[in-house]
């Protein structure tokens, strides 16, 4: 689904590294993430590509069918929101991982 890109166009000279931790995110709040969600569902990552399985579009499908819009609202909140309770499970499990992104310089260094 993701690829790495420079200037639009695919890089093929990649490797798989292992120690890497790779950030992504959707959407930086709950208003942003519903504005592109019919796009997501019908044309990009979440439309259906006949898996076997349940795919996260058809869990947010399930959501709004038995809650409207506040189910895929309360998966987002679930699942995007540091919760102190949420933080302190991740760390207690060493799965948290704290960095300082400068992203400024980052991107200005890739234009």
């Amino acid at each position: 689904m993701h690829l790495l890109k420079r200037n639009g166009v695919e890089v093929k000279n990649t490797q798989r590294v292992q120690s890497l931790n790779v950030l992504h995110r959707h959407a930086p709040d709950w208003p942003s993430f519903q504005r592109h969600l019919e796009f997501r569902l019908s044309k990009r990552s979440y439309r259906d590509r006949g898996q076997a399985r349940l795919g996260l579009g058809d869990i947010i499908d399930i959501l709004r069918e038995e809650h409207g819009i506040d189910g895929p609202k309360d998966l987002f909140t679930e699942v995007c929101t540091a919760r102190p309770e949420v933080i302190k499970t991740l760390e207690a499990n060493g799965m948290l991982i704290r960095t300082h992104l400068q992203i400024k310089p980052i991107e200005a260094a890739h234009a």
